[in-house]
């Protein structure tokens, strides 16, 4: 690939537990996982606007499709770089520049180790919620991953030339990564289409009457 073609942005923290969070872990989070990578696409831009070829790929994962609990203010951060980066596609594709969003699942590393509580600790009232159960999941999940990091990186690298399983494959926005994030993905289309039909006759309703 030639000289800026691929331009990646992978920037992770995550904090238990966002009710509890203290402004500045607030402030800590969206700097590393949606500033940051926002300051790189400042950065890169000028080069492969110039050249009118290229791909900007940013690393978000299925928490910016998905909000778990305990990890909200992680999906808050990843939810604004997917929607910035829907909005990037729009404006810079005239200039041939592509922009891939990667979304992994649960991938083999050392994430969920290395997640931290926040200072202030979590509530006791939230031990006997789903607060509690994903915090006892993690517990245990943490290198039991399904997900193979080399496999992961490999289909990243075919995606972008369009090679190997990529091959002959249409190119898309977003590129989901293991069977995990495949079904949160099928799962959130279907609650959004759900919502959408409950709520027909309430948002069809709300246009200026001809």
């Amino acid at each position: 690939m030639r000289g800026h073609d691929v331009r990646a942005k992978s920037t992770v923290r995550d904090l238990y537990h966002y009710k509890h969070d203290g402004d500045q872990e607030c402030h800590e989070q969206m700097e590393t996982n949606f500033f940051a990578p926002l300051r790189l696409i400042r950065g890169d831009l000028p080069f492969v606007r110039a050249q009118r070829h290229g791909t900007l790929v940013n690393v978000t994962g299925i928490a910016g499709l998905d909000g778990l609990p305990v990890c909200g203010l992680c999906a808050v951060s990843k939810f604004a770089l997917e929607g910035m980066s829907e909005g990037l596609t729009r404006e810079i594709e005239s200039f041939g520049i592509r922009v891939l969003i990667v979304e992994p699942g649960g991938f083999q590393t050392k994430f969920l180790s290395a997640i931290k509580p926040t200072e202030s600790g979590t509530g006791t009232p939230y031990l006997e919620t789903a607060v509690g159960q994903v915090l006892e999941y993690y517990k245990t999940m943490s290198g039991k991953q399904a997900g193979d990091t080399d496999k992961g990186c490999l289909r990243i690298y075919e995606v972008l030339p369009g090679t190997g399983l990529a091959k002959d494959v249409p190119m898309h926005l977003r590129l989901p990564l293991a069977k995990d994030c495949a079904r949160r993905t099928q799962a959130k289309v279907q609650s959004l289409q759900t919502n959408l039909y409950d709520l027909v006759a309430i948002w069809s309703s709300a246009d200026i009457s001809e």
